[in-house]
């Protein structure tokens, strides 16, 4: 399947995750980019966690020249993520297919090299393990989407503690006429003079 969403393309395999209400998806992602890249400068490198098919990636490298690295467990998702990606004409984004708890010890190069993460877990959330695994990257910025304000407001505690504060949270009916609710957090890191 191909599916458009802010005016890019994304190929669709079966096992891929892609949002259910693309029109709804569209605010969503408009406001986590926003959130993302707000008073940001063109070096910063974003990290987009549980990346799925790319489209929060691709949608962020389309409105910025730095660098978005994308990272999910499904191969095929990340296969159709470059495969998206080199249709849309996007070059400053890449993907690597690793399971998010792992991808650290995989990749130590990016232990503080990540300004921004982009965080859009299943609805059980972060696992704790895989949370401390996201701090010890210790990116300034943190953008939390989340399908399950509970889990949510378990991994936002755990946040706190390690020093981010919350500083805005929205939310987007994605799923309209039942009781679940998208939400998007920001998350920054206070500057140490």
């Amino acid at each position: 399947l191909t599916e458009s969403i802010l005016g890019l393309e994304f190929e669709i395999s079966m096992s891929s995750f892609f949002q259910t209400n693309p029109s709804s998806a569209e605010r969503l992602y408009s406001l986590a980019v926003q959130y993302a890249t707000d008073g940001q400068s063109p070096e910063t490198v974003y990290m987009d966690l549980f990346c799925g098919t790319g489209t929060i990636a691709q949608v962020l490298a389309s409105r910025t020249t730095s660098t978005v690295v994308g990272v999910d467990i499904v191969n095929s998702a990340i296969e159709n993520a470059v495969a998206s990606a080199r249709k849309n004409g996007l070059n400053n984004v890449k993907f690597i297919a690793a399971d998010a708890g792992k991808f650290l010890y995989e990749h130590p190069e990016y232990l503080g090299a990540i300004d921004c993460v982009m965080l859009d877990p299943p609805r059980a959330g972060i696992a704790p393990k895989t949370l401390q695994k996201v701090i010890t990257l210790d990116a300034q910025r943190i953008v939390y989407i989340s399908c399950n304000p509970a889990t949510q407001a378990r991994d936002t505690e755990a946040l706190i503690l390690a020093g981010y504060q919350l500083k805005k949270i929205s939310l987007c009916d994605q799923f309209p006429h039942t009781s679940h609710i998208e939400s998007i957090a920001l998350f920054d890191k206070p500057l140490i003079l």
